[in-house]
Protein backbone atom coordinates (compact mmCIF):
# COMPACT_ATOMS: atom_id res chain seq x y z
CA UNK A 1 0.00 0.00 0.00
CA UNK A 2 1.59 2.89 -1.00
CA UNK A 3 -0.86 6.12 0.06
CA UNK A 4 0.29 9.69 -0.74
CA UNK A 5 -1.94 12.91 -0.48
CA UNK A 6 -5.07 10.48 0.21
CA UNK A 7 -8.24 12.68 2.45
CA UNK A 8 -8.87 9.26 3.39
CA UNK A 9 -7.16 7.23 6.49
CA UNK A 10 -4.75 4.56 5.03
CA UNK A 11 -6.49 1.65 6.93
CA UNK A 12 -9.54 2.38 4.70
CA UNK A 13 -7.83 3.06 1.84
CA UNK A 14 -6.55 -0.61 1.94
CA UNK A 15 -10.20 -2.18 3.16
CA UNK A 16 -11.90 -0.51 -0.14
CA UNK A 17 -9.51 -1.13 -2.33
CA UNK A 18 -9.76 -4.74 -1.59
CA UNK A 19 -13.42 -4.75 -1.09
CA UNK A 20 -13.40 -2.86 -4.65
CA UNK A 21 -11.25 -5.51 -5.80
CA UNK A 22 -13.34 -8.50 -5.14
CA UNK A 23 -16.11 -6.53 -6.76
CA UNK A 24 -14.67 -5.73 -9.90
CA UNK A 25 -13.81 -9.31 -10.04
CA UNK A 26 -17.24 -10.70 -9.55
CA UNK A 27 -18.90 -8.04 -11.99
CA UNK A 28 -16.41 -9.20 -14.20
CA UNK A 29 -17.62 -12.58 -14.10
CA UNK A 30 -21.17 -12.23 -13.87
CA UNK A 31 -21.26 -10.04 -16.76
CA UNK A 32 -18.74 -12.43 -18.48
CA UNK A 33 -16.30 -9.52 -19.33
CA UNK A 34 -12.60 -10.84 -18.18
CA UNK A 35 -11.00 -8.39 -18.97
CA UNK A 36 -12.69 -5.78 -17.19
CA UNK A 37 -10.94 -3.64 -15.40
CA UNK A 38 -11.95 -0.24 -14.15
CA UNK A 39 -14.54 0.56 -11.69
CA UNK A 40 -15.40 3.82 -10.36
CA UNK A 41 -17.99 5.35 -8.06
CA UNK A 42 -18.82 8.74 -6.77
CA UNK A 43 -17.82 9.73 -3.12
CA UNK A 44 -20.15 12.93 -2.90
CA UNK A 45 -20.74 15.85 -5.42
CA UNK A 46 -17.35 16.63 -5.64
CA UNK A 47 -14.74 13.95 -5.41
CA UNK A 48 -14.71 10.29 -7.18
CA UNK A 49 -12.95 6.75 -6.45
CA UNK A 50 -11.38 4.99 -9.10
CA UNK A 51 -9.90 1.61 -8.58
CA UNK A 52 -7.77 -0.18 -11.88
CA UNK A 53 -6.72 -3.83 -11.81
CA UNK A 54 -3.79 -4.58 -13.92
CA UNK A 55 -1.49 -7.25 -14.51
CA UNK A 56 2.74 -7.70 -14.12
CA UNK A 57 3.64 -11.10 -14.55
CA UNK A 58 0.63 -12.56 -14.30
CA UNK A 59 0.60 -11.25 -10.49
CA UNK A 60 -2.41 -9.30 -10.15
CA UNK A 61 -2.62 -5.41 -8.64
CA UNK A 62 -4.77 -2.81 -7.95
CA UNK A 63 -4.34 0.76 -8.23
CA UNK A 64 -6.76 3.39 -6.32
CA UNK A 65 -6.84 7.40 -6.92
CA UNK A 66 -9.52 9.91 -5.28
CA UNK A 67 -10.22 12.80 -7.58
CA UNK A 68 -12.26 15.77 -8.58
CA UNK A 69 -15.47 13.92 -10.28
CA UNK A 70 -14.28 16.75 -12.89
CA UNK A 71 -11.02 14.86 -13.96
CA UNK A 72 -10.67 12.17 -16.69
CA UNK A 73 -8.34 10.48 -15.19
CA UNK A 74 -8.21 7.60 -18.12
CA UNK A 75 -4.93 8.47 -19.58
CA UNK A 76 -3.23 9.32 -15.97
CA UNK A 77 -4.48 6.12 -14.91
CA UNK A 78 -3.02 4.05 -17.94
CA UNK A 79 0.37 5.95 -17.31
CA UNK A 80 0.75 5.47 -14.03
CA UNK A 81 0.10 1.64 -13.98
CA UNK A 82 2.86 1.84 -16.97
CA UNK A 83 5.17 3.16 -14.88
CA UNK A 84 4.59 1.30 -12.03
CA UNK A 85 5.20 -2.12 -14.02
CA UNK A 86 8.21 -0.94 -15.40
CA UNK A 87 9.89 -0.38 -11.57
CA UNK A 88 8.45 -3.65 -10.65
CA UNK A 89 9.29 -5.77 -13.79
Amino acid sequence: LAVYNSPVDDNVIAAFTSVLGKSLDRTAQLLKQPTANNISMDINYLDKLVLRKFRINEEKYHLMIICPQHVDERAEVELTTTHIASILI
